[in-house]
Formats: C-alpha cells, structure tokens, sequence
C-alpha cells in the first residue's frame, strides 16, 4: 500500500514538472517571436496574451494586425496589414454567432456583459427573455482577408478539451475585445 502511495506522489511530481517545463518552452517561444516583431520594426500600441499559446497584438502606426499561434510545439506567425482584413466571424461551439464585413454587420447576443452562472454557463439566446444557459466548448474568432494566399486565419481563446485550467470568463472578455477591435478596422477600411 505504502509503494502505491509512493508511485502516485512520483507520478503527480512528474507530471506538474513536465507541465511546467512545457509552459516555460512555449512562453519562450512566444518571447522569440515578438522579439523577431520588434526586430522588424513592428511594436505593439495593444497587445494580449491571451494564453501561453496565443498572442494577438496591433501596431497601430504601421496598421498591422499580428497572430502568434503555438501549435504543436511550433509558433505560427499571421501579420496582416489593415486594408487586408474584409470580415470577422466569432463562433461559439462551432455556430457562427456574430459576423463582421466590409459589407454588412449580423450580431446577436456575443459573450461580453452576458455572462451568468460561473464558468461552463453563459445566458444564451438573442431575446431578453430567454435564461436557457449553455455551456461553452469553443470560441473561435475567424479573420477572412482580402489575400488568397492567406485567406482566413483561424483564432480560438477557448477550447474547454485544452484549456482546463483557463479562466473561461476571461477568455470570452478576450475574444469580445478582439472582435470589436477587428470590426473597427474593418469600418476604418470601407
């Protein structure tokens, strides 16, 4: 019984200094990568870290937009200009529940001031009368540029499979933020 004991703490040990050395090497990453920014000339009026594996950030002089997306242990890196970017889409559990473009705005109820009941729940629904709470898997914001080359750009602040020890609220509010940012530039450009 004893030797169970023991082989539970040596696991429990290994696991928190494997996770450990792991968020160190990724927040390394991500360091290098906004030095190679910076190297070229890019620096960030606003920027979030919205988790050891995203950075989202805008220098507004240069009017760029830039993504830093940690992947299986590699850095992507999106920079786009702001006359590049056409539409917006956030999605929550995979349902398109707002949309942004150089044409026309569909919204609904998103996720910032509607948070209810902790974290998993949020009020749900676009009439006021509805108090259903959902829980959040995912939320995803989607940026569809003007260029085929790079033509959407994927970003997701919230996956409840891999970010169990996220603050979903915070989460949201980051997602929130990011989107009315890029609907302003969209506005900025049309």
């Amino acid at each position: 019984m004893f030797l169970i004991f023991l082989i539970c703490i040596a696991v429990v040990f290994l696991i928190v200094v494997v996770g450990g050395a792991s968020s160190k090497h990724q927040t390394d990453k991500l360091q290098a990568e906004i030095k190679k920014l910076s190297d070229l000339g890019i620096h960030f009026s606003r920027q979030s870290h919205v988790s050891n594996s995203l950075f989202i950030a805008l220098d507004h002089l240069t009017k760029k937009l830039v993504i830093i997306q940690l992947i299986n242990g590699s850095a992507f890196t999106t920079i786009l200009n702001f006359d590049e970017i056409y539409d917006c889409e956030v999605s929550k559990n995979g349902t398109m529940i707002y949309k942004k473009s150089a044409t026309r705005t569909i919204g609904g109820a998103l996720i910032g001031g509607a948070l209810s009941g902790g974290v998993g729940a949020i009020v749900g629904g676009l009439s006021g009368a509805s108090k259903a709470q959902e829980k959040i898997d995912k939320i995803e914001l989607k940026i569809i540029t003007k260029d085929i080359t790079k033509n959407s750009v994927w970003i997701t602040f919230y996956d409840s499979k891999k970010d169990l020890g996220m603050m979903q609220e915070t989460m949201l509010r980051e997602a929130e933020t990011w989107k009315d940012t890029v609907s302003l530039i969209i506005d900025m450009n049309s």
